[in-house]
């Protein structure tokens, strides 16, 4: 069905824990997304990708998924609300 519709399928992430904050949360995937293009630029280097270098990268962008998700399942859960606010706007 995802290829039919121009795509692939991707399984959901592992949803790991997280800082219950809104600030560290959106600072733990900024530091994810440095972290995965950090390796992108590191094993890319010699303009060639190995396949170590591309298990870095997916292991990192795993990594990023993972966060993220976390960070979306708060966001939708109302756990980045102010105390006594109204999540459903």
């Amino acid at each position: 069905m995802c290829e039919r519709a121009g795509g692939f399928y991707i399984p959901n992430s592992e949803v790991k824990p997280h800082d219950p904050a809104l600030l560290p949360a959106t600072n733990e995937i900024v530091q994810e997304l440095t972290g995965l293009l950090r390796v992108i630029a590191l094993v890319g280097a010699d303009h060639e990708i190995t396949a170590p270098g591309a298990r870095d990268i997916r292991a990192r962008w795993e990594d990023l998924k993972s966060v993220t998700e976390a960070f979306v399942h708060a966001a939708e859960g109302g756990r980045f609300s102010a105390p006594g606010a109204r999540n459903d706007e």
